[in-house]
Formats: structure tokens, sequence, C-alpha cells
């Protein structure tokens, strides 16, 4: 059964040709490999920061959108106990960027505070 690094190194490929619906469907994959009881396959960090590297690197004007519901995403899962890790500065950096690509600076200005007060409640690694 694959792990969380094979699954990791194909959205990435996807990610850097700018296919993230690609990617996401492989995180699909890879949460219900995981939910079906496959442990090896646990979701991490590198998961979705793939996914929102992608998005950036597609530039569709949906992609800030997109980045962001990733990044929801990854926060609710931490909420859950499924994913043990919050988001770190170089996801919120970028989904920052994903904003800014788009021609969205007030939103790349919110997930920027975002990060400072994720960092402010404790959350170490979002130090910017």
């Amino acid at each position: 059964k694959p792990d969380a690094v094979s699954y990791n190194d194909v959205m990435i490929a996807y990610a850097r040709v700018g296919l993230p619906r690609k990617a996401e469907a492989v995180l699909q994959r890879q949460y219900g490999d995981f939910k079906a009881g496959n442990k090896r396959a646990a979701l991490d960090a590198q998961s979705f920061n793939a996914i929102i590297h992608g998005w950036a690197k597609a530039k569709e004007q949906i992609s800030g959108e997109r980045a962001e519901l990733v990044l929801n995403r990854m926060v609710e899962l931490h909420k859950q106990g499924i994913l043990k890790e919050r988001p770190n500065n170089y996801i919120y950096t970028t989904v920052i960027n994903t904003w800014a690509v788009v021609g969205k600076p007030d939103k790349a200005r919110q997930v920027f505070d975002r990060m400072l007060g994720d960092h402010k409640k404790g959350n170490k690694n979002a130090k910017p």
C-alpha cells in the first residue's frame, strides 16, 4: 500500500506543472486510503502545501479561493485530530502568494493577519 511520501510525490508532481485539481484528487484518494486503515497514508502538512502550491502555479482566477479552502480544510482536520500539524509559515505564505498572483492584495493581507493570529495563539510554526 502507498505511504504518505508516495502520495506526496505524486501531488508535488501535479503541483509543479500547475494541475492542482489532479493533486486534490490524489489527496482525496490518500485520505480515503487512510480512513480505510492504511495508517502509513496519514495526511501531513506537505500534502496540503503541494496542493496550495499547485493553485499558485495554476494562476487561475479561482486560485486564491481554492488555496484558502485547502488551508481551511487543513485547519479543520487538525481540529478533528486527523492531521497532527497546524499550518506553518510556508503554507500561509504560499496562500498569500496565491492571492497576490491573482491580483487580490487585500485577501493576501487577510491571510497574513490570520497567520499572525495563529502564531499568537501558540502555533510556533506560523511565525512570520
